[in-house]
């Protein structure tokens, strides 16, 4: 697995939290996107018996990494750093006064790939982010949606006489969270006036995610800034393209196109001439109307 990082990746990484702190963010704040990072994309471990506490974040993206370490090394002056693994990274912070904030916001942080009725556990919540400001809420959904989200698209036959094709995009977030969890997602997402449904995934008993067949879902996502950029794809077919590249081109696609098409092939060739790559690169920390 080749796990080079770009030097616009190491700049964004560097930048954002940096950008935060400018923007007046405070160190309460900076405790609650760690708090979602850690449910979105990692664990936390407290087993005062042993005295073991430890927080750990997984995951391909070495922005996403980054970003976690920055928070906090900034909130607790911890020297943080991502570990490379086969699959990725992976960061392991041993600091008992992080877990204890850490639980104090959310009872548990299971990652998503623990068993579904995870006995004993207490519910973890996001409803911590259900009286923050607007903004706080926004950037929560982005590092959240850039660690455990996507969109994507679908080709389907339209149900009239001519039978020909359209796009069909997809906004999901929150892969394998517990139904509670996603019924907290839902609210927070509410706000930023991204509207989903539950998903519930029969190989995993109530557990499941927020999905979206809505081009409002992804123009809204947009508004907040969408992903964060630098973050890629992990799978599937366009695997190593930004996850902004491909909402990008979506909502291009969905300001140009009239989105009716004779075949199936059609659909997709014309929706994929929208990823080329443009003549230059703009960052954003939030949404800018113009490039």
């Amino acid at each position: 697995m080749n796990l080079t990082v770009s030097g616009f990746s190491l700049f964004i990484a560097s930048f954002y939290v940096h950008e935060l702190r400018k923007r007046g963010y405070t160190a309460a704040d900076f405790k609650k996107l760690i708090a979602t990072m850690s449910l979105t994309g990692g664990s936390v471990f407290s087993d005062p018996s042993s005295y073991k506490y430890c927080l750990r974040y997984y995951g391909k993206s070495y922005v996403l990494h980054k970003i976690l370490c920055d928070l906090v090394n900034t909130v607790y002056n911890a020297n943080a750093r991502p570990a490379v693994r086969e699959q990725g990274y992976v960061t392991q912070i041993y600091r008992k006064e992080i877990v204890t904030d850490l639980l104090s916001l959310s009872p548990s942080y299971l990652h998503r790939s623990s068993s579904a009725s995870d006995d004993g556990k207490d519910e973890p919540t996001s409803s911590f982010l259900f009286d923050v400001n607007y903004e706080l809420s926004a950037e929560a959904v982005r590092l959240g949606c850039s660690a455990n989200g996507s969109v994507r698209y679908g080709v389907e036959r339209r149900h009239d006489h001519r039978g020909s094709f359209f796009v069909r995009p997809q906004f999901a977030f929150g892969y394998l969270s517990t139904f509670h969890l996603l019924q907290d997602y839902k609210r927070v997402l509410e706000r930023l006036q991204i509207h989903t449904y539950p998903v519930l995934d029969r190989r995993f008993e109530g557990r499941g995610f927020l999905a979206s067949a809505s081009w409002g879902a992804l123009e809204a996502f947009d508004r907040i800034g969408g992903f964060i950029d630098g973050v890629e794809i992990a799978h599937g077919k366009y695997a190593g393209i930004e996850r902004n590249a491909l909402l990008h081109a979506l909502l291009a696609f969905r300001r140009n196109e009239p989105n009716r098409f004779d075949s199936m092939q059609e659909a997709t060739e014309t929706l994929e001439g929208y990823l080329l790559p443009p003549a230059a690169t703009c960052f954003q920390l939030t949404k800018k109307d113009d490039c």
